[in-house]
């Protein structure tokens, strides 16, 4: 029986009828190729797990793809942002404000104190006109009882401090420490009491910040930061 089912079936390839037809073959592929496809499926696929909620897993299971943990990445590039200090620039005109106020006040002073067509009201009037604001009215007093010499070494002690703290960053963390910052340079000059309060009122009045923060630089350095943080990926 065997013998004769094979006969038949090579009768039936031989035959030119089905060697010719398109259809026929066409069909033998597509079937070749579905089997070969169910015998590899089960190694292209990867395996399935069933778990219930709470169930700890077995086995370490991977995904098949790299998939990105958005929060964590998130997370990073907040971190980044934040390391990322504020951009500032350092402004020359903050101390040639300074020292221009100063000489005004300082030159009216050396004008009026030995003006004798002027009462005392008159000149402490003048000085107050031009004095920057903070000055007390007890230190453009003191001004009026100097001499012009006095007067000249306090100007001399006051722009000397004015630049040596206005040439390096001075931020508005550094306004609040003001007197003590001047209180400190007058260390190393010798004047008296009355000069060394004139000269730290004069000084602390004019001081302000020099740095100029730079928003549009500090947000492209954060940006740029936060660009550079790899993504986080999902391990397991």
């Amino acid at each position: 029986m065997l013998l004769k089912w094979n006969q038949a079936f090579r009768k039936f390839l031989e035959d030119s009828r089905f060697r010719e037809n398109r259809r026929v073959r066409l069909g033998i592929y597509i079937g070749l190729a579905l089997a070969l496809y169910m015998i590899l499926l089960g190694s292209v696929l990867p395996p399935r797990y069933h778990f219930v909620l709470g169930q700890t897993s077995p086995v370490t299971i991977r995904a098949p793809i790299t998939a990105v943990d958005s929060k964590a990445t998130e997370a990073a590039r907040r971190a980044a942002m934040a390391k990322v200090p504020k951009q500032y620039v350092q402004s020359t005109a903050v101390e040639t404000d300074a020292l221009t106020s100063l000489q005004q006040l300082f030159t009216t002073a050396t004008q009026v104190v030995p003006d004798k067509t002027m009462s005392s009201a008159q000149k402490l009037e003048s000085l107050a006109a031009v004095a920057p604001r903070g000055i007390s009215q007890s230190s453009l007093q003191a001004l009026l009882n100097m001499s012009p010499q006095q007067i000249g070494i306090v100007q001399n002690v006051a722009d000397r401090i004015v630049r040596d703290l206005l040439d390096a960053p001075f931020y508005q963390e550094s306004v609040q420490q003001a007197g003590l910052l001047v209180d400190r340079q007058m260390i190393n000059f010798d004047l008296d009491r009355v000069s060394r309060l004139v000269v730290q009122n004069l000084v602390v009045s004019v001081l302000k910040p020099n740095m100029i923060y730079q928003q549009a630089q500090t947000d492209a350095a954060r940006q740029a930061a936060a660009k550079a943080v790899p993504d986080v990926p999902i391990h397991q």
